[in-house]
């Protein structure tokens, strides 16, 4: 299980103690969207069918709260097929009068927004007319049909092709869909920024979680995300690995899902 994630807290990740996750001194107090807003556009969704798949990890494989590996039947849906961008979350701050989350001092408007709370994220995916994913659904995308560690196989060394984490991103995020896609077409799944995801966090729900649909704890006191980040370690980014907080880090960002599934490649209604 990888550890709470506060702001301004050390925590231990996956072993490692690192304040990369809590708001770092240098990022920007603001952010003028100028004509990011103007200029986003929406990467379009891919298609995730339903059926089945083996949710979790094998004892031995990874963390505790990972357990046991069950069978989960879903429906139909379509993800995002990048993490949302700051011009993205512009036009929304704009249109609903929001603030801008304090961002890292490089970014731009091709860039993941970062350091957003559940309640922002979720909030976005809304106005969007789309929704958070579950842990579930995300799972499923990551994987895309296999039971390894990344849908590319173990090797962490290969991850690098995938995903920008602490060995190749320099210490900052970077724009979107510089890297290979997963298997599903999905971009940036296993790093540069971390996904919030619908489900409350439960260690425990694995044991208890129903066959199909299922929709997390019904009450708890942090949410999930998934995915890894620009400062992770590789181990961070596993289809597998359960990540939770209850604050806002400088790593989580934003990838929403639709149901019932629109048409692959088909762009988002995204409000004006």
């Amino acid at each position: 299980m990888t550890s709470v994630v506060l702001i301004g807290l050390t925590v231990l990740l996956a072993g490692f103690s690192t304040t990369g996750l809590a708001q770092q001194a240098g990022a920007k107090p603001g952010f003028d969207c100028g004509a990011c807003a103007a200029g986003a556009q929406d990467g379009g969704m891919a298609a995730i069918p339903a059926g089945a798949f083996e949710m979790g990890s094998l004892e031995g494989a990874g963390d505790s709260d990972e357990l046991p590996r069950h069978k989960v039947e879903l429906d139909a849906f379509a993800m995002d097929k990048y993490a949302v961008t700051v011009g993205q979350y512009c036009r929304f701050s704009q249109a609903t009068r929001r603030d801008m989350p304090r961002l890292q001092p490089a970014s731009k408007c091709d860039f993941p927004v970062h350091n957003v709370v559940w309640e922002e994220a979720a909030a976005y995916c809304q106005w969007a007319g789309k929704r958070l994913p579950t842990e579930a659904e995300w799972e499923k995308a990551a994987r895309c049909g296999t039971t390894t560690y990344f849908d590319f196989g173990d090797d962490y060394k290969l991850r690098e092709a995938y995903a920008w984490a602490d060995s190749n991103s320099g210490g900052a995020p970077h724009p979107g869909g510089l890297k290979k896609p997963n298997r599903c077409g999905l971009y940036d799944l296993y790093g540069n920024v971390a996904q919030w995801v619908s489900d409350w966090y439960d260690k425990d729900y694995y044991a208890r979680s129903p066959a199909r649909n299922p929709q997390g704890a019904g009450k708890g006191t942090e949410h999930g995300l998934r995915g890894g980040s620009w400062y992770a370690i590789a181990m961070n980014g596993r289809a597998g690995d359960r990540l939770y907080s209850s604050g806002r880090g400088n790593a989580f960002g934003i990838r929403c899902v639709s149901s019932p599934r629109k048409k692959a490649d088909e762009a988002s209604p995204e409000k004006k």
